[in-house]
């Protein structure tokens, strides 16, 4: 039993990180078509993963 609990949290935690990143994503697409960030802290972060 404890072995599901643990793969059904590794599932969930890897779940919730792909949502995190689509929402970034949705939120870089959104800022580009106005120009300007929706984040400050989102500014630092697009220049290390480029």
């Amino acid at each position: 039993l404890e072995r599901s609990i643990a793969i059904l949290e590794h599932k969930r935690r890897e779940a919730l990180r792909t949502l995190q990143r689509e929402e970034r994503k949705e939120a870089r697409r959104i800022s580009d078509e106005y120009e300007e960030p929706a984040c400050p802290c989102d500014m630092n972060s697009d220049i290390d993963s480029n």
